[in-house]
Formats: C-alpha cells, sequence, structure tokens
C-alpha cells in the first residue's frame, strides 16, 4: 500500500500483555489483541494492508483521527504494543491514552507493519480501562 500525503499512522493492531515485569513476560503472562477497527473509530478511513488483521488498517490522516475503546482488565501490570505501518520519520508518531494518560509512541522501523514502542501502564483494581489512539504527525 503506498501512502500519500503526511499520514500519522496505520494501525494493525494492539497487543495487550498481561503479566509484565522488570524483564519482560511472566510465565503466567497472556498477550490479547485489539482489532482497532473494532474500537470507536472517528475521522479514519480503513485502508487494505498485507499482514493486518483481516488484510485490513486503520488510517490516521486527520488532525481529528482518533480510536477509542474500554477493555475490561484485571488489577495487574500491562504493556500496551500498538502496531503501526508509518512512512517515514516525519509521519510516525501516535498518542496513546490509558485510563487519560497521554503517551507519544512510534516505531523503530519504517514502510512495514512494526510495533511502537510499548506503553506500560498499572491497573489497581479489575474495571474497564479507557484506551484512545489518535494521530500525532499528520
Amino acid at each position: 500500500m503506498r501512502m500519500r500525503g503526511r499520514v500519522a499512522a496505520v494501525l494493525a493492531l494492539a497487543a495487550l500483555t498481561a503479566g509484565c515485569g522488570r524483564l519482560g513476560l511472566s510465565a503466567k503472562s497472556a498477550t490479547t489483541v485489539l482489532d482497532v477497527k473494532r474500537f470507536e473509530l472517528k475521522d479514519v478511513e480503513q485502508k487494505d494492508l498485507p499482514g493486518a488483521v483481516g488484510g485490513k488498517a486503520v488510517l490516521f490522516a486527520r488532525e481529528t483521527s482518533k480510536a477509542t475503546r474500554e477493555v475490561p482488565l484485571k488489577a495487574g501490570k500491562y504493556q500496551l504494543v500498538v502496531y503501526v505501518q508509518a512512512p517515514d520519520t516525519e509521519t510516525d508518531a501516535i498518542y496513546v491514552w490509558v485510563e487519560g494518560t497521554e503517551t507519544r509512541v512510534y516505531p523503530d522501523e519504517y514502510g512495514k507493519i512494526a510495533p511502537a514502542l510499548p506503553v506500560a501502564f498499572t491497573v489497581k483494581e479489575d474495571k474497564a480501562v479507557r484506551i484512545a489512539l489518535a494521530a500525532s504527525e499528520v
């Protein structure tokens, strides 16, 4: 897929991993894949992207592009990793909010689906956690 213009990122999926320790995943860790296409979407496009969940990804092409979802989680430590395809370093970052805390993330590789920097967070009690993704550079 060739992307034109200044595009922040194309989201393939978000992986939520529970039981993350300081040295990585514990024996009790589990990964949940959150398909961003099933988030509440605003001002985004769905584009064909081989390798993405279902062969399609969410394109954040506007400053108002956003994806939001509540995820029921048990108390514990988590890492959220967003997989993106970014064309270059000028248009590679997205914002991730977990329960209102904002983090700007970007991938280490360009032109293919790659993981962005992980966002670590702790859930103190069982509850639905609000996760939002938005364009950072368009």
